[in-house]
């Protein structure tokens, strides 16, 4: 019997990072790939999406921002948990992405030690906050 992967959903839009987000979650995690909000939002509403990693793209900001209202104002008791990722290091774009109901926030290029930590760590406390 095969154990069920967590299921993380990528919304990102250059194909060399996707590839490699492939390269190092596949072995652990259920991954779905999209490159704009209308199409995470169809992947949101019909599969059972336990982290969201969103780009942060300073030129679509709008759209991320959407993105995180939709998942927490249309879906009030799904937990799914967002980690920001952007290029940018800078505090007042870790505020705006927290600000945006993102649960995390890390920057390219990161430590995959890191990064694979954070989301661990984040669908972690999703099953923990269903339980409560």
């Amino acid at each position: 019997m095969t154990e069920r992967r967590p299921s993380v959903l990528i919304v990102e839009k250059d194909v060399m990072v996707k590839t490699y987000y492939h390269f190092i979650l596949s072995d652990c995690y259920q991954l779905f790939m999209i490159e704009n909000v209308l199409g995470a939002s169809k992947i949101i509403e019909t599969k059972n999406i336990e982290c969201i990693i969103l780009d942060l793209s300073f030129c679509r900001w709008e759209d991320d921002e959407v993105l995180t209202r939709f998942i927490r104002q249309e879906n009030k008791d799904l937990k799914t948990s967002i980690l920001g990722v952007a290029h940018n290091p800078y505090l007042v774009d870790r505020q705006r992405a927290l600000g945006a109901e993102c649960d995390g926030y890390i920057v390219k290029p990161f430590n995959v030690d890191i990064f694979l930590e954070t989301i661990a760590n984040l669908i972690s406390t999703r099953h923990i906050n269903q339980i409560a």
